[in-house]
């Protein structure tokens, strides 16, 4: 008697070691839920998959509380190696606050910790008990609010003094010296005591020599207000100074793949910068180089408007061969005079990316011949463009401010994108005007349509309207659709905050489109560190 073979699918299905790849490769919350009512076998592969990232929310209520204790009590959270916290906008949000110190202890095998408060500071207690309960942890970001200098009493304004006293004892000096073999570091909103800052960091960082990546910036109303008493001294210099502080500590150089400067963290000194990593394993880079407005009060950052003084060559091919994202706040002339110097193969392997194009220079005049930067046209592997033409000021070679008929049309700069790219552009990001009137539409729609389908290569595409509250989802959709369907190989884009996975069968016209789950679009490179929206976490 003979016995059919089982078919290779059943034999897969049977294998949890085989299923527990496939879910490796996956992103989607919505897919790891169906694919655990497939059978047991999938249940229990990939069940610690769909736990391996917990959020909570500042929302949190205690109904919630209480579900998510007992879901902690049944195991769940054994599967758990990120945890995000997200806060209100209100402060005193104690009952997620709470929660997260009560669920600390389940969590004994958390890999990564992310506190984006909102209004509501990170206790100190909270820190400790991360410290006490996950020996693992390899991640810690944390954003403080931007107020935290003047909540602990470190303004004209403190509040009253047994205030002050309680929220010192909760939140002033966290203590991050206690981690070690951290791999990824984020620390934002950096406040008063900043000398004290510098020696904390300095520390973690010296206890952590295979961190891979570090974000960094200070907050806008420490800025303001050492800047209203002209003690400047305070902040400037920071990150210089921190790159010294851990030079001295004997710690060789790291091997950072990103950095990330943000608000007032500068690298002025290309020695101090090599005292702190090695640059030849940087791979992004993100500088936040504009001034701050904060209470009313622009905060410049330079001396001198042409010059910031940041060393952008650091970041060139001799000491960063392996960099391939370049992202800047601003648009600024030392910014293009940098890269307008590079040679075509270093273009070639960069993503440059900046949403702010009104300093008089933009990103687009890499593509147009210059006869002061003999190397242009450049094309790059991502780039971020201006396509509302109105919007732009730019200055001629001599520094004159160019008149409105003489800047290029939003028609030129696509025929640029087009004409010399060779295949090498994987990435666009490009901002359209909407039009007045009842219907909405895009005036540069159909020039970026006809662009994209003559783009080969293009894989990846981010659409930013200038007013987009006034848009409707099912507008949204008809728009994404042509846009969609022009570039042959796209397969991701995003219009406005919503975010789309292309489908095409080969040698097919039409598309599919794919709404992206919020935790898919931290993996496509052009969408990552956009705004994202996240409904209903806990």
């Amino acid at each position: 008697m003979s016995h059919s073979q089982p078919s290779p699918s059943a034999v897969f299905a049977s294998l949890p070691e085989l299923v527990r790849c496939l879910a490796e490769q996956i992103c989607s919350t919505r897919e790891f839920t169906t694919l655990c009512l497939v059978n047991k076998t999938f249940n229990a592969a990939i069940t610690p998959v769909l736990y391996r990232q917990l959020t909570i929310s500042g929302s949190t209520g205690h109904g919630a509380v209480s579900l998510q204790l007992a879901l902690a009590s049944t195991k769940k959270y054994d599967h758990v190696r990120e945890l995000l916290v997200r806060g209100s906008g209100n402060r005193g949000s104690s009952d997620f606050q709470s929660l997260v110190s009560q669920l600390l202890p389940s969590l004994s095998r958390l890999r990564t910790f992310t506190w984006r408060g909102g209004s509501n500071p990170l206790p100190v207690a909270v820190l400790s008990a991360l410290h006490k309960s996950s020996p693992a942890i390899k991640a810690i970001h944390i954003d403080f609010p931007n107020d935290m200098g003047q909540r602990l009493g470190y303004s004209d304004f403190p509040p009253p003094p047994d205030v002050q006293l309680e929220q010192r004892r909760l939140y002033e000096r966290p203590d991050l010296t206690v981690f070690s073999c951290l791999e990824e570091l984020t620390l934002n909103n950096l406040h008063e005591e900043l000398p004290w800052w510098r020696a904390q960091v300095a520390q973690v960082l010296r206890n952590s020599p295979r961190l891979r990546a570090l974000e960094l910036s200070l907050a806008d109303q420490t800025l303001e207000h050492y800047n209203k008493r002209n003690e400047r001294e305070k902040f400037e210099g920071f990150f210089d100074q921190l790159c010294d502080d851990y030079g001295k500590t004997g710690a060789v150089p790291l091997r950072l793949r990103s950095l990330h400067l943000g608000n007032a963290v500068y690298p002025y000194s290309l020695d101090s910068l090599q005292r702190l990593t090695d640059l030849h394993f940087l791979e992004r880079v993100h500088i936040e180089n504009v001034g701050v407005w904060h209470g009313g009060v622009i905060i410049s950052m330079y001396d001198d408007g042409d010059d910031s003084g940041i060393i952008f060559d650091a970041f060139g091919p001799a000491h960063c061969p392996n960099l391939r994202d370049l992202s800047v706040a601003g648009y600024r002339k030392d910014v293009h005079r940098f890269l307008a110097a590079l040679d075509p193969p270093s273009a070639r392997r960069l993503a440059i990316l900046c949403p702010d194009m009104t300093t008089g220079y933009e990103p687009a005049a890499l593509l147009r011949p210059n006869p002061i930067y003999p190397s242009l046209p450049l094309h790059v592997r991502m780039l971020e463009m201006e396509l509302r033409r109105n919007q732009i000021r730019l200055f001629d070679n001599d520094g004159r401010l160019l008149n409105h008929d003489e800047i290029p049309s939003a028609k030129q700069v696509l025929e640029d994108l087009v004409s010399g790219d060779d295949g090498t552009l994987e990435g666009l990001a490009v901002h359209l005007t909407e039009s007045p009137g009842p219907k909405i539409g895009f005036d540069e729609l159909d020039l970026l349509t006809n662009a994209l389908q003559k783009l080969d290569n293009l894989t990846q595409l981010a659409v930013n309207i200038n007013d987009e509250k006034r848009v409707k989802r099912e507008a949204a959709n008809k728009v994404v659709r042509v846009l969609a369907t022009a570039p042959p190989r796209l397969r991701y884009i995003r219009l406005y905050s919503w975010y789309w996975r292309v489908w095409r069968a080969a040698g097919d016209t039409k598309v599919r489109l794919e709404e992206l789950d919020i935790s898919e679009v931290e993996h496509v490179e052009l969408l990552q560190g956009l705004p994202t929206w996240e409904p209903g976490s806990f």
